[in-house]
């Protein structure tokens, strides 16, 4: 199965919030990137660069930055089963492939600090 599988919740858009807003704060910019389309709304990943060379060399100017992937991937929304099954079952090269979908390094850095 090729399709991108998210799994909203609560909790991961007071952690988005959160992180906009600290990033905002601290003057390098923000950057949200629409990555797919989950029936009629948008799935944004923020990234909040860690300092103004991080911001130059990922194109994040203050104080927002909004990229659209193109084109813009369908997505499902994956129930707790399925959740688990790729959580659990697929290997940990596909986690570090799904980081390098996002960009940004991500692999290499804190990405708990980016939603």
């Amino acid at each position: 199965m090729d399709a991108v599988l998210v799994r909203p919740s609560d909790e991961s858009t007071r952690h988005a919030e959160k992180l906009f807003v600290s990033a905002a704060e601290r003057g390098f910019g923000v950057a949200l990137e629409g990555l797919v389309r989950l029936d009629h709304s948008i799935c944004c990943f923020v990234f909040a660069p860690d300092d103004a060379e991080d911001a130059a060399s990922h194109f994040v100017a203050p104080p927002i930055t909004m990229k659209v992937r193109n084109p813009l991937k369908s997505a499902h929304e994956a129930n707790a089963i399925q959740w688990w099954a790729v959580r659990r079952i697929l290997p940990a090269k596909n986690l570090r492939r799904a980081l390098q979908f996002f960009g940004y390094e991500l692999e290499g850095r804190d990405w708990t600090k980016n939603v």
